[in-house]
This record gives structure tokens, sequence and C-alpha cells, in this order.
């Protein structure tokens, strides 16, 4: 009577334990799944925005006389254009992802704006610079709409991830506890759970792969490759908890000129003009530094040695982004302010060594541009490197 109790404890214990482990898979393998869909329906938005800027520049070279482009192209791609923001407009109705849902105001005013654009479009010709313009002015209030909902996209699909992650990282640690469990119930139970924990561990891997590769995504600027400015912010307050700080430099870049560039050249032209930059800071800056756009035209560089190395970089940065940007139809000028501000000089915190690269920086604008200017926390005022 009592081996008979004994077999039916195990049984009993042994088969609860498996519906438990074989429910915390199946949660997995649903967080996987929504994962996925997530991941599918925010990448709509990025590429909606890419065929925005493929149109535009599309159109900008046709009207420039660029050669094999012609007025079938700009057509195609406004059509490309068209068709993702109808078929955009009827996804985002009503979406699963609630940050979805404020996408359709937007959507809407884009899709008037691209039924006003259609006869400028239409008319377009070489050399038609006005109509161009015109297509600019009524399509310049979605720039920021669409980098709005990329913002807001990219900012769910990034904390959805890390808490997927959290429910994935408890369940395994469940599994785990019932794994001590199944050694001691009996031998047919250690197979079951190596195969489920097996499944378990593929599942991980994906997720935490998946979850690396858009936390790299959320990090990084599309237009210049460089990181973003949540990846500035999340560095220098890692760098409040850091012990050794006396070897950390902080560089503010600031392009002189920029703006009129982009009042005389418009956007797309400014926006070659900055992969341009980003490209010659990447060139100079050596591996150590990480590399940030932190605004439109501002630029951070958190250096990792000492000051005099970093003044030669900076000085090296200044002498670079003034030489000329030629582009395929322009020839561009720009130049570069830096304030430089070093937990070496400065005996306070990463708290305030941001602060203390800006007023470097507005030093440096004050003094005539084109020059580097360091924050001196011993002298309580800025000087000219």
């Amino acid at each position: 009577m009592l081996a008979s109790l004994k077999y039916l404890l195990m049984v009993v214990l042994v088969g609860s334990l498996f519906l438990l482990t074989r429910s915390d898979l199946s949660n997995i393998r649903v967080l996987a799944t929504d994962s996925s869909f997530f991941t599918t329906q925010i990448a709509e938005v990025t590429r909606l925005e890419k065929e925005f800027l493929l149109f535009r520049l599309t159109a900008n070279r046709f009207t420039q006389g660029h050669q094999g482009l012609g007025k079938a192209d700009v057509r195609l791609a406004f059509e490309i254009l068209r068709a993702r923001v109808d078929s955009e407009r009827e996804r985002f109705k009503n979406p699963r992802i609630t940050v979805l849902r404020e996408f359709g105001p937007d959507l809407a005013r884009f899709q008037n704006a691209l039924r006003a654009i259609d006869p400028l479009v239409e008319s377009l010709q070489p050399g038609d610079e006005a109509s161009l313009a015109k297509i600019e002015e009524i399509a310049s209030p979605s720039v920021a709409a669409m980098a709005r909902m990329n913002a807001h996209a990219y900012g769910e699909l990034y904390h959805r991830t890390i808490g997927l992650a959290e429910s994935q990282s408890a369940a395994l640690a469940s599994l785990n506890h019932f794994q001590l469990v199944y050694f001691a119930a009996v031998a047919a139970a250690l197979i079951l759970l190596a195969i489920n924990l097996r499944r378990g561990g593929q599942l991980n891997r994906q997720l935490l792969a998946r979850e690396a590769e858009i936390r790299e995504i959320a990090m990084v600027d599309p237009l210049t490759g460089l990181y973003n400015r949540r990846y500035f912010d999340d560095r220098m307050v890692s760098l409040g908890k850091e012990r050794s700080l006396e070897a950390t430099n902080l560089m503010i870049v600031d392009l002189d000129g920029f703006k009129a560039v982009n009042d005389n050249h418009g956007h797309i032209v400014g926006d070659l003009m900055l992969r341009e930059i980003a490209l010659r800071i990447k060139q100079i800056a050596e591996t150590s530094a990480i590399l940030t756009r932190i605004g439109g035209d501002e630029f951070g560089i958190i250096h990792s040695g000492s000051l005099d190395h970093a003044l030669i970089i900076a000085n090296a940065l200044v002498a670079a982004i003034r030489l000329p940007v030629v582009l395929p139809d322009h020839i561009l000028s720009a130049g570069a302010s830096i304030g430089i501000a070093s937990l070496g000089e400065d005996p306070g915190t990463a708290e305030n060594l941001l602060d203390h690269a800006d007023r470097a920086l507005y030093e440096a604008k004050a003094r005539g541009r084109n020059c580097v200017v360091i924050y001196r926390a011993a002298e309580k005022e800025s000087s000219v490197a």
C-alpha cells in the first residue's frame, strides 16, 4: 500500500511539474511570436519613411537634370509612396499596438498632402525649381511627422523587447527550479526536461539575439550611422556610475553655417552633407571614442584618454570639417565650433560634464567660430586651445 502511494505521488508530482513546465514553454513561444509580429508591424513605419525620402530625392535629381532619370522614375517613386501610405492608413485604423493608433491622423494628413502633390508631380520637368519647391513645401510638414512616428515606433519596440526579455528570464528561472525536482523524481522525467530545456534555450537565444538587434537599431541614428541622443544620454548616466573617470573627455561639435545649407539647398542636400561630415568624424576620431549625433547638426564625442590627445582630435576635426563637401550637384562648405570638458581638469562629476562642454561651445561660437575651447574649472572660465 505504501509503495503504491509512493508511485502515485511520484506520478502526480511528475505530471504536475510537466504541465507547469509545458505552460512556461508555451508562454515563451507566445512571447517570441508576439515579438516577431510587433517587429514586422513597426518595420512598416520605417519603410514608409524610406520611400518618402526616395521620392523626394528622385524628384530633386530629376529636376536638376540628372542623367539616367526620367519622368517615369519620378512617377513610379510617387506611386509606390502613395500606395504605401494608403496601405498603412488601412493597417493602422485599429492596430494591436496602442502606439500605432496615434499615427492615423498623421497618415491622413500625409494622404491629403500627396493628393495636393499629385498634379505637381505630373507636370514636373527638368529645371522646374518652382514646382519642386512647392512639392517640398507641401511635403515638409510630414518630415517631422515621419521622424516622430519612427521615434515612437522604435521606442515602443525597445520597451516591449525589454519586457519580453524580463518575462522570458523569469520563465527560464522557473524551469531551472523545476529541474532539481525532476532529477529526484524519476529518470524518465529527466529526458522530458532535457527536451524542454533545449527548446527553451533555442527560444532564449533567438529572443536575446532579437533584443540585441532591436537595441542596436534603437540606439543608432539612421541618417549618419552614429549613435543617437538616446545612447548618448544613457552613456552619460553610465559615466556617473563608473569609478575611474579621470581620463574621460567630452567634446561637443556644432556645425557653423549648416542652417544656410538647409535654407538655400533644401533638407535633402543638408542630409547628404551631414552624412559626409559624420564620415569625416569617424575617420579622425579613434576607436576608443564614442561618436554620437545629439542634435540636428550637433555631435557628441566621449573620448577616453588624455586631454592633450582629445585636443589633437578636436583641432583635426575643425580642419577636416572646413574642407569643401563635394556632392553630385553642389560644392558646399561649413565650419565647426568645438567645446571640450574633461574630468581630468574638472574635479566635478559626469552630471555637469555636458553643461561645462556646452559652456565651452558657446564660448567658441562667441570667439568667432571654427575653433576649439576647453572648459577650465580651476579658472572658472573657458580658454581657447
